[in-house]
């Protein structure tokens, strides 16, 4: 297999003319020999040896580019490339209306009245005062609890959280009466 050229990259001479003139002639002659016609020198230097184990694989795979060249490329396809490249094809229909509204009724949140949680704290036998500080709490917080959500169940939180016994209504006692038995 005769070649008329190959590649001698510049990396090749940077890397060998800081050598001795006798080993540049040797790696010069090896590389030259290898690159035009495929045959390996045999009795190198040890220099010029690893020198040479270092340009073949690059030399190599400039030969393989070169006969994969000479067969021609990519065979031509018949079918014509697309024109208007920027043009899409339709897409269907999505009414966008209805998705937003099917969102909204899926997020919808109407925060409670006052009166409402008080009231409610009140027929479940807590103060006033801690219906009002419940209320107070997550109205300040925007209906959000600790974890950043929102607040969708209040009477769930409520109970969870606020209805605890120190917020309960004193229990009405019975008046002790005003004779102690003495034994």
């Amino acid at each position: 297999m005769t070649r008329d050229s190959f590649i001698f990259y510049r990396s090749f001479y940077e890397a060998i003319s800081i050598l001795p003139r006798d080993v540049q002639g040797e790696i010069y002659t090896a590389i030259i020999e290898y690159g035009l016609y495929g045959k390996e020198t045999e009795q190198l230097k040890p220099v010029a040896r690893s020198i040479f184990a270092l340009v073949k694989p690059l030399l190599d795979s400039s030969i393989a580019r070169y006969e994969n060249g000479k067969k021609g490329g990519r065979p031509k396809t018949e079918q014509k490339p697309n024109q208007n490249l920027t043009e899409t094809k339709p897409q269907p229909y999505k009414d966008v209306d209805k998705d937003v509204n099917e969102d909204k009724k899926k997020k919808v949140f109407v925060a409670p009245m006052r009166d409402d949680v008080i009231t409610y704290f009140r027929e479940n036998g807590y103060t006033e005062e801690a219906g009002g500080r419940a209320f107070d709490y997550y109205d300040a917080a925007g209906w959000v609890d600790s974890h950043g959500q929102q607040v969708r169940n209040w009477k769930q939180k409520c109970i969870a959280i606020w209805f605890k016994p120190e917020n309960k209504q004193p229990q009405q006692q019975d008046e002790p009466s005003s004779r102690r038995y003495v034994r």
